[in-house]
């Protein structure tokens, strides 16, 4: 997953960079709409990714709390810290390859002027 979203994002944002930078000064009403979707989608993904980490921070702490104070990190523990980074990862990788999948579709459409 995070090799997909090491790929994946700079494909998104030269795709944006691109739309953002074709028509000049003043952005199409398209345009506009997509940059709106941009903020929207990365703070609820961020948001999501957040919540699924505190979650999980939360489970682990109430089942072995005393475990992480007293005791070094194990090479045991590293599955668990891999989940963590996995759920914390999820929301941006989904709507990531959402959006690399859409802009694929629609760099192929010519821009209206």
């Amino acid at each position: 997953m995070l090799t997909e979203l090491a790929l994946v994002s700079p494909f998104i944002v030269a795709q944006r960079m691109q739309q953002a930078a074709l028509p000049g000064t003043r952005p199409t009403a398209a345009q506009r709409r997509e940059l709106q979707r941009m903020v929207e989608e990365k703070s609820l993904a961020f948001g999501a990714g957040g919540i699924a980490v505190g979650l999980r921070l939360f489970d682990s702490w109430q089942r072995a709390w005393w475990q992480a104070w007293t005791q070094p990190l194990s090479p045991a523990a590293w599955p668990s810290m891999l989940a963590l980074l996995d759920d914390g990862l999820r929301p941006a990788h989904r709507t990531a390859m959402a959006n690399a999948r859409r802009l694929a579709r629609t760099r192929s459409r010519p821009t209206k002027k």
